[in-house]
């Protein structure tokens, strides 16, 4: 009810930018502004019970606080970046987060970070996430270790 019932949305809301040599685009599901905050909502088809919610959330944190970073860049003057993952096939699980600036310069760093890894073509492989990964080996390891 309180997402059909906001007032000040976008749907699909595509944004672009450009961070030092880099173009970063993302495209929101749903974006609800207010006065002090914005909040940021993904929806997402995994069907999930109450006991995975948590972890499943935490899997999309990353490209959240991504939509926040370049939300930042143009309504720099919000302090409040609500995000919620709502799971689509359980709509009653709904994962939320909160940022503030201070997230948002972290945030920046580690966006600086991976920009710097790329343009040296330094790619660092996360083995942490061979369990989720569609391209795992039996759900243990990366299909890239030889």
């Amino acid at each position: 009810k309180e997402i059909i019932s906001a007032e000040n949305y976008k749907n699909e809301y595509e944004l672009y930018i450009k961070e030092d040599d880099f173009y970063l685009q993302g495209r929101l599901d749903k974006v609800i502004f207010s006065d002090d905050r914005i909040k940021i909502i993904d929806f997402k088809t995994d069907k999930i019970s109450s006991s995975e919610l948590k972890s499943k959330g935490e899997q999309y944190l990353s490209q959240l606080k991504f939509y926040a970073y370049i939300l930042n860049r143009y309504f720099g003057e919000t302090q409040i970046y609500e995000l919620q993952v709502v799971f689509i096939k359980n709509p009653e699980l709904i994962v939320q987060f909160q940022l503030n600036k201070e997230d948002l310069i972290l945030i920046k760093q580690e966006l600086v970070k991976m920009m710097e890894s790329l343009k040296a073509w330094n790619f660092i492989k996360n083995t942490d996430y061979c369990p989720q990964c569609v391209l795992s080996v039996d759900k243990l390891k990366c299909i890239k270790e030889k």
